[in-house]
C-alpha cells in the first residue's frame, strides 16, 4: 500500500522527470493530457543536510501529448554538491504544486542522511510538512487505514509539501 502514492504520481498526465545524460541534468516536462500546460519549474541541486546549493525558477510550456527539456544543468562543477545531495525539480500552476522529482547521483547506500526533524502546520484543509534537511519517503499511513491525500513522499530541505487534511489532528509522522 505504501507504493500507490508514489506510483499515483508517476501517472499523473503532467509530470516532470530528471536524467542525467551526456554530462548534463535534464529536466523534461511529461505532459500526457490532450490541452497544453503552462505553469513554472523550480528546479537546482538540494544538499542533504540542508539548502538547495542551486535553485531556479522560469515559466514553462509543455504542449499537449508531448515530452520536451525544460531546462539543463551541466554536471561540471556541480560535483561536490551532487556528491553531498542531489538535483530537484517541481512542476507548479497557480501556486501549486502539480508535479516533483529528484535525482541523486550518487548510490542510496553512499548517501549521508541527516537526522530530520519535520515540522507539521495547519491552514484550513491542508496540512503543510517542512524539513531543513532532505526527508526520504516521509509516511504518515503505513497499514492503509486512513484515506491520505499524500503519504511516502520526500521533502527537500527548505520546500514545503502540502497535503489537503480534514481531520481535526495533526498527522503524525510514522517513519521516514
Amino acid at each position: 500500500k505504501l507504493a500507490y502514492h508514489p506510483v499515483r504520481r508517476a501517472f499523473e498526465p503532467v509530470t516532470v522527470v530528471i536524467a542525467e545524460e551526456n554530462d548534463s541534468l535534464k529536466f523534461f516536462g511529461v505532459n500526457d493530457s490532450p490541452s497544453e500546460w503552462r505553469g513554472e519549474l523550480r528546479f537546482g541541486i538540494f544538499l542533504m543536510k540542508g539548502g538547495t546549493g542551486r535553485d531556479k525558477t522560469t515559466a514553462t510550456f509543455i504542449p499537449a501529448g508531448k515530452s520536451v527539456m525544460l531546462a539543463a544543468l551541466p554536471v561540471k562543477g556541480l560535483e561536490n554538491e551532487l556528491n553531498d545531495g542531489g538535483a530537484f525539480a517541481l512542476l507548479n500552476k497557480d501556486g501549486k504544486m502539480v508535479s516533483r522529482h529528484r535525482l541523486f547521483i550518487k548510490r542510496f547506500r553512499d548517501l549521508q542522511f541527516a537526522k530530520p526533524v519535520v515540522k507539521i502546520s495547519r491552514s484550513g484543509n491542508s496540512v503543510t510538512f517542512a524539513s531543513d534537511v532532505f526527508v526520504w519517503g516521509l509516511c504518515i499511513d503505513t497499514d492503509g487505514e486512513k484515506e491520505v491525500a499524500d503519504n511516502c513522499f520526500d521533502l527537500i530541505p527548505g520546500i514545503p509539501h502540502t497535503i489537503e487534511w480534514t481531520s481535526k489532528e495533526l498527522p503524525v509522522v510514522k517513519f521516514t
